[in-house]
């Protein structure tokens, strides 16, 4: 009995695979094909005994699966043509797990990108820095940083005094207007003006 293997486009035996494939044998060494064509492709080893047994094992399974199970598959395609508004129930809630699957998926891509472009961002500016150390020097990079660190705190510092002008002038605005320090009577009483 010989075994036929067959692919999308050849069919070939045990036997004859490694003989049929020149890149293999010239890949492997003499002993390895020896080895393969006497225990693994040999159809009396025991590797070829195993799968015929496994495959006629699965086989027998398979036929009393199916023998077992066609009354119930029966008997569930006939309640589905009985009651279609299960059918179009199922329908919908499949028609939702795929879309659900479709968002999560939109939703990791894109996630995925973003932190791609971010570590790009990171390493890039790490590298430029690195190239601004290596071109002018160390000496020069700290005097460097230090008069843009320097820009950098002066501006915030003009933000936040305008920031206090513009708080100082509103606070002064609503407390010329009478009655609008409190929501709330004189009197104590809770209810609004």
């Amino acid at each position: 009995m010989r075994d036929v293997f067959c692919c999308s486009k050849h069919c070939f035996t045990a036997h004859s695979w490694l003989n049929d494939h020149p890149p293999v044998l010239g890949f492997l060494p003499d002993h390895s094909v020896e080895f393969l064509q006497q225990h693994i492709f040999n159809p009396a080893s025991t590797t070829q005994q195993l799968r015929r047994y496994i495959l006629s094992t699965f086989q027998t399974a398979l036929n009393a699966m199916v023998v077992a199970l066609s009354p119930l598959a029966d008997r569930l395609i006939q309640a589905l043509y009985n009651s279609p508004d299960i059918v179009v129930l199922i329908f919908f809630l499949v028609l939702l797990f795929i879309l659900a699957q479709v968002a999560l998926l939109v939703h990791r891509v894109m996630m995925f990108f973003t932190r791609l472009a971010y570590r790009l961002l990171f390493w890039a500016t790490i590298a430029a820095l690195a190239a601004v150390v290596w071109q002018i020097g160390p000496e020069a990079t700290a005097r460097y940083a230090i008069i843009i660190g320097s820009k950098i705190v002066g501006y915030l510092a003009g933000l936040v005094a305008v920031f206090q002008q513009e708080y100082q002038k509103y606070d002064a605005q609503a407390k010329a207007q009478p009655g609008s320090g409190s929501r709330y009577s004189s009197s104590g009483r809770s209810g609004w003006k």
